[in-house]
């Protein structure tokens, strides 16, 4: 109920096996109690289409979980030649390790972002145009400021990008 709690959101816990902790790859991982930022619902509560979407992404989540990991690292992929000239920008206006690869690795075997990426806050966003998407926030070595962000809808990402992309639409 803080002033911090600009979505209006409402906590909903539940048990996740693979949308926790660090990206990872396709393996399940242990079950932990993960927190669901539900938009809208603090005072009127989690609406039915609210519910359906967390019941899907539960039933769904090792499917939903594939297409996260798919979208950062296609997002990735495509973003990767402007963080590497920002990063080697960097190291040679103020000096440093040349190799930048622990934080900024290049994709070859398609499991350099598994360790890497830490998956932060589910947000469940409220109503809109006849569907609810599930924003999924996370870190990133390569971009502390902005983050990353994909946004689902039943099991697709249709969004994937910055932090941003996670967040719930406001007014909505």
């Amino acid at each position: 109920s803080s002033a911090y709690n600009v979505w209006d959101c409402k906590i909903a816990v539940t048990n996740l096996q693979f949308l926790h902790g660090t990206l990872g790859d396709t393996s399940p991982k242990s079950v932990q109690s993960v927190a669901l930022h539900v938009s809208a619902a603090k005072t009127a509560g989690i609406s039915p289409e609210q519910q359906a979407a967390i019941d899907n992404l539960i039933q769904n989540e090792q499917a939903i979980h594939t297409a996260i990991r798919t979208a950062v690292y296609e997002d990735y992929k495509q973003s990767y030649p402007a963080y590497r000239e920002g990063v080697l920008l960097g190291l040679a206006m103020y000096g440093g390790n040349d190799s930048v690869d622990d934080i900024l690795p290049t994709v070859i075997n398609g499991n350099e972002l598994d360790r890497l990426v830490q998956i932060q806050t589910i947000y469940v966003h409220s109503l809109c145009n006849d569907s609810v998407t599930i924003g999924i926030e996370c870190l990133a070595p390569w971009d502390e400021e902005h983050g990353i962000g994909v946004q689902v809808c039943g099991d697709i990402v249709t969004r994937a990008g910055t932090a941003h992309e996670a967040y719930p639409v406001p007014g909505h």
